[in-house]
């Protein structure tokens, strides 16, 4: 059972970067290993369904243009070992979702689901 506070995508995330620093330190793989997590992924029959949060999703896209503007950058080395979300990627390379906005739904979660402030998720695209 797991403690208060301790969630299994939060073990997850661990666990992966322990993996990549490993392999990493080891010098066994000629790449850049940068563990990636989604926002809060779109699932298309959550939004058709109703599902209010996922007003704040991204699709899989954004995910992948994140991916693809790391491989791109000849400094992609700073990413190594580094935890990242595809919003901050996303920032820093400039990249969108297939709509053109930036999803930030970690932002909204702390924000509004965490602090209480005012906002709706359209503050977060």
């Amino acid at each position: 059972m797991l403690r208060a506070g301790i969630n299994g995508a939060d073990l997850n995330a661990a666990l992966v970067g322990r993996v990549l620093k490993v392999v990493s330190e080891r010098g066994r793989v000629a790449s850049v290993a940068v563990p990636l997590g989604e926002n809060f992924p779109r699932l298309e029959v959550v939004v058709v369904a109703g599902g209010a949060g996922f007003a704040i999703s991204e699709t899989p896209a954004m995910v992948g243009r994140a991916i693809a503007a790391v491989a791109a950058d000849p400094e992609r080395s700073r990413w190594n070992q580094a935890s990242v979300t595809s919003f901050e990627l996303a920032t820093h390379y400039g990249t969108t979702d297939v709509d053109g906005t930036r999803p930030d739904a970690w932002g909204y979660i702390v924000d509004v689901e965490e602090r209480g402030l005012d906002r709706t998720p359209a503050d977060y695209r």
